[in-house]
């Protein structure tokens, strides 16, 4: 009788434990296909954004909005590598209180992809990451083809709050920075693009404009050019200087400044070319130089 008992008992311990185990199984198998779902909805409106009007600026804020509400996170930024420096720089962010860092760096190899929850112990990169998100955790991903990084966290630490990060969230936000690296590359190239050919039907109309104009016109012509490319590129000033004919010095006789720019042309007459030695080499090469801000 004791061994019938025990044997049955152990017969009943065994379905249990079968029960429990598929019903593991059938909870990660309804996971699974939600994440799924959930990649596939958050992919789908982010190619959307694709096909819209909207300038990359735009688009990027969409897309970190979209980011942040389907990964229910309360915080998410886009930035810039720069592997000279191995920095970071923001450009983008949501959901936060307080200025990101302008850069920050996480050491010259930074992961492709990682995950941390409150619990993950601390790393050097983790700590890094985490004093820049103000969040105990993130999910990072970095795409090296467009050096650009995505990183999504949250504050919340009481998991019927938030649900810590799993492996399928890594492959949401990796398969998400992928298609917005896509978008962003399509929409640079076909406004690089488009710019191309309106300078070129800019220096067309210019050109064809000095070739039907009298003799005596020719200042004002140069002006008109002047107006026309500083306004084209968005320039505050645009200026004509010419050697003196002892090409010592430089004068400028041509001044075209935007709406409340105050003119300057008073101002550059007599320069010495001494003074600009570098720009003058490249200048008589007939290269461009070109001083960032």
């Amino acid at each position: 009788m004791e061994m019938e008992r025990n044997f049955y008992k152990q017969q009943s311990d065994d379905l249990s434990t079968k029960v429990v185990r598929l019903m593991d199984d059938q909870s990660r198998a309804r996971r699974e296909a939600s994440k799924s779902r959930l990649a596939a909805s958050l992919l789908n409106e982010i190619y959307r954004l694709g096909f819209s009007n909207l300038s990359l600026d735009e688009i990027s804020e969409k897309f970190l909005w979209l980011v942040l509400n389907k990964l229910n996170v309360d915080r998410a930024f886009l930035a810039d590598f720069h592997p000279e420096r191995s920095e970071f720089t923001p450009f983008q962010s949501l959901g936060f209180s307080r200025f990101l860092p302008v850069k920050f760096s996480v050491g010259k190899h930074p992961p492709h992809l990682y995950k941390a929850n409150h619990q993950s112990k601390s790393t050097s990169f983790i700590k890094r990451v985490r004093e820049v998100l103000n969040a105990p955790g993130f999910l990072w991903s970095f795409h090296e083809e467009a050096k650009i990084v995505l990183v999504v966290g949250n504050q919340a630490i009481d998991e019927q709050v938030h649900v810590p990060f799993d492996d399928a969230d890594k492959e949401i936000i990796q398969g998400a920075l992928n298609a917005f690296a896509e978008i962003s590359e399509h929409k640079r190239t076909t406004s690089e693009l488009q710019y191309r050919l309106e300078f070129e039907k800019l220096i067309s109309t210019i050109s064809t404009f000095f070739i039907n104009l009298p003799s005596e016109k020719i200042d004002k012509g140069i002006q008109y050019g002047l107006a026309t490319v500083g306004e084209f590129v968005q320039a505050d000033r645009a200026y004509v200087f010419l050697f003196a004919p002892d090409k010592e010095t430089l004068n400028c006789t041509h001044e075209w400044c935007a709406d409340e720019i105050s003119p300057q042309i008073d101002h550059f007459t007599e320069l010495p070319i001494n003074s600009f030695s570098l720009w003058i080499e490249k200048l008589l090469r007939f290269e461009s130089v070109s001083v960032r801000d």
